[in-house]
């Protein structure tokens, strides 16, 4: 993320936004591990919707999509009114 896609404060309350992130990690029917993204509200918890996308188990990690995932949630944060 370039240093200009700052988050803006939240829309509702006015605290910080934090950048979110969760892994589910393949069980035996699946080879692909699962990312999550999105931007909450620390005061409120208010967020943005959540942002996904696949990566083989034993594969090296995509950061083309974990960047294109953070700028999309950043994008709709900051969108907000």
């Amino acid at each position: 993320m370039r240093k200009s896609e700052k988050l803006i404060p939240c829309p509702f309350c006015g605290g910080k936004g934090l950048t979110k992130e969760e892994h589910s990690f393949s069980d035996v029917q699946s080879d692909d591990d699962h990312h999550y993204f999105w931007v909450e509200c620390k005061d409120c918890g208010a967020r943005t919707k959540i942002t996904h996308f696949k990566s083989e188990r034993y594969g090296k990690i995509c950061t083309k999509e974990i960047f294109k995932a953070i700028r999309e949630v950043t994008e709709a944060w900051n969108k907000r009114v």
